[in-house]
């Protein structure tokens, strides 16, 4: 409950996600270790931001959660060879990093005829994947590869590679999160866009809401609280800039692997991250454009009788346009694609198209949006949208891309891109023509750059049964490991990459392929070592015993050496009364286990020699006190988490009452801290608008 307070200032984080400065201000934190004997230890922590030097600077995270291992030859047999080496390497050398080992492979790695890319989680699965994959190449007609394995159709590169940008609707709570922990470049691209809309957003949303607070939220501890978040992430005025600084970043991330494309497009508003991408405007003018576009449709949409309604219609598009014969104040919004077409219009006229359509037997949607995007209802915002732009200084594209409006390659001026882009927002998307004339201008390759994989899918549909291939960076769960997926089918579709930045600052180790022993990270220790920790001695040879979990447990068997155990026979006994262990029974005691042969009111006695295993009384004694503690802790954090009092979860323990403290010197209520954003309608993954 004391977490779920809005005005709280503290939150539990589940999950990695990005620690993003704000406006430079350097990074602080604060750890504590709390000791169970009562020694405590707190530190304070400030990021330097000093260092100059790259190759000091260490990544987020040295383990990922998924690597990428490179195979190659120049004939099948060479593969299958390569295969079967590493296959055996990892079966004598099991304490292997898969991280090393991709490491190794990527150094290693050559263009040759045949590749072979795995993306695996760990070293087990990769040797099961690597059996896979063997044996489909002795069979490869009756064994189909595995999840994760890819493999080259041709020589070289497959043809031209499209990237596309993905529109609203693809937008998710946590997106491109795993990535820009990981990723400085991400990272730094929503610092940015942080800086530049913080005025904006606050005057809108309140002080402190940023929007990487939309993006990564805080305190979504049930249903409840990520459903408000998701509604809230989905407002146009703030989805729109959400997906311009992810895609904007991803960007970034995959041309610091050095990716080249050869044409760019975007869906509905994604054609305004793609023409950053071809540096037509710079990244302020981006984040700028998407801010005010969002607010003035957003604006709009809130003036009653003016946001229309839109429809998803599963049928041909001369099928859709007969329908609309005779119904005034309706249009084409989106030709997504063979058997997908959206429909803008007033809520009346749509209404009238629906009973149309029922009628005729044609299945349709009716899309949960808050305007009629692509249709003359949005002429209110687009004048002044289009007064912005023209404020702004375009340039010609550095790489073609593609227009939603005229479905084909905008011209090489900027004046004129500015001109097509003016009318974008009442103007329909053609986004099937766009996709064939990429297709036509030798695009064989798309790779979707933005949140989910809506637009690998409308790729499919229209390509349909011609050689292609579609790429989500986003598919696969997501994450690194739906990066690592995208990478891996780019390499064996031909594309170069420089791959040895996927290691960078992870400390990992290199080897020669053949012999990968000098990358063991543990290898095997000298018989003359011991190993030690604060309850035995042991030589390095001998098998480790299990340390407080029970009295009884039998020994191994081995003689102590005589010197393993001070003789104490002629020491006073001062036990305080305690029963020898050769007349008490056997106690088996644990930390969580209560016995009725122990006290309740249990203290410490004197012992001039620490207990040994076969000293039952002395650990049963200790285990009880611990107990005991334990108990009181549990009680004093239930009380202060829960907010109940001591008497109604007293245990006959005497607490000290709590000191009503504020959480930091001086610290005053904010007013409008932690304010909900209300709830708008969602729109759905079809429309993209």
């Amino acid at each position: 409950p004391v977490f779920k307070e809005p005005d709280c200032p503290l939150y539990l984080v589940d999950q990695a996600r990005p620690w993003l400065s704000n406006n430079g201000i350097p990074r602080r934190a604060s750890v504590s270790a709390f000791g169970f004997g009562g020694t405590n230890f707190h530190v304070a922590m400030e990021e330097y931001q000093g260092e100059y030097r790259p190759w000091l600077r260490k990544g987020a995270w040295k383990k990922w959660p998924a690597e990428l291992c490179l195979f190659f030859g120049r004939d099948r047999d060479t593969l299958a060879g390569q295969l079967r080496h590493l296959k055996d390497q990892i079966r004598k050398i099991p304490e292997l990093e898969l991280r090393d080992i991709a490491h190794t492979l990527t150094l290693n790695w050559k263009k040759e005829k045949h590749l072979l890319v795995i993306v695996a989680k760990d070293t087990d699965q990769l040797t099961r994947k690597i059996e896979q994959a063997l044996a489909h190449m002795e069979a490869p007609e009756k064994i189909k590869l595995p999840q994760g394995v890819y493999t080259n159709t041709k020589q070289g590169k497959e043809g031209k590679l499209a990237v596309l940008f993905s529109g609203q609707g693809a937008q998710y709570t946590g997106m491109m999160q795993e990535l820009s922990v990981v990723f400085p470049a991400l990272a730094h691209t929503l610092e940015s866009a942080d800086h530049l809309l913080g005025e904006a957003f606050e005057k809108r949303f309140g002080k402190a809401n940023r929007l990487s607070r939309f993006i990564f939220p805080r305190a979504n501890y049930d249903e409840t609280a990520q459903k408000q978040s998701e509604k809230a992430l989905t407002r146009t005025e703030v989805a729109q800039p959400a997906l311009g600084a992810v895609e904007a970043g991803l960007w970034q991330v995959m041309t610091g692997l050095c990716l080249s494309p050869d044409m760019l497009a975007g869906h509905s508003y994604g054609e305004f991250p793609a023409l950053y991408a071809s540096q037509v405007y710079d990244f302020n003018a981006l984040i700028h454009i998407s801010e005010a576009r969002g607010r003035l449709i957003a604006d709009l949409a809130d003036q009653e009788g003016k946001n229309g309604q839109m429809v998803a219609i599963h049928t041909r598009r001369d099928h859709v346009n007969e329908l609309m014969q005779g119904i005034n104040g309706v249009g084409m919004a989106n030709d997504n694609g063979p058997e997908q077409v959206i429909v803008s219009g007033g809520a009346k006229p749509i209404s009238t198209l629906m009973e149309k359509m029922k009628k005729a037997g044609i299945n349709y949607t009716l899309l949960n949006v808050s305007a009629a995007f692509h249709s003359p209802l949005m002429r209110p915002a687009q004048a002044p949208l289009a007064n912005l732009m023209e404020k702004m200084k375009w340039k010609k594209p550095s790489i073609p891309v593609y227009s939603n409006t005229i479905g084909d390659l905008h011209p090489d001026r900027g004046s004129q891109i500015k001109k097509i882009m003016a009318d974008h927002l009442v103007n329909p998307v053609e986004f099937q023509n766009q996709i064939e004339a990429m297709y036509r201008d030798g695009a064989r390759i798309f790779l979707e750059l933005g949140p989910k994989s809506i637009l690998t899918g409308l790729v499919c549909r229209i390509l349909n049964d011609r050689p292609y291939t579609a790429i989500p960076i986003d598919g696969h769960g997501g994450g690194l490991t739906g990066m690592l997926h995208a990478v891996g089918r780019l390499v064996c579709a031909g594309i170069d990459l420089d791959l040895a930045k996927l290691f960078k600052g992870r400390e990992c180790l290199k080897a020669d392929f053949d012999d990968m022993s000098v990358i063991n990270r543990r290898p095997a220790l000298p018989g003359h070592v011991w190993m030690l920790n604060g309850s035995r001695a042991r030589r390095a040879k001998d098998p480790s015993e299990p340390v407080g979990i029970s009295v009884d447990i039998p020994s191994s068997g081995k003689q102590r050496p005589a010197t393993s155990r001070p003789d104490f026979r002629n020491v006073p006994d001062r036990t305080s009364g305690l029963q020898q262990a050769t007349d008490r029974p056997r106690i088996q005691s644990t930390l969580r286990e209560k016995k009725p042969n122990i006290k309740d009111d249990v203290s410490m006695t004197h012992n001039d020699h620490p207990p040994f295993p076969h000293e039952p009384a002395v650990m049963a004694d200790y285990f009880a006190m611990m107990q005991k503690f334990l108990e009181t802790q549990e009680r004093v954090m239930t009380m202060y988490m829960t907010g109940e009092s001591s008497q109604r979860i007293n245990r006959n323990a005497r607490l000290r009452p709590l000191r009503q403290v504020p959480v930091f010197p001086g610290a005053q209520h904010r007013p409008g801290a932690g304010r909900t954003i209300p709830d708008v309608p969602q729109p759905q993954a079809p429309a993209s608008p």
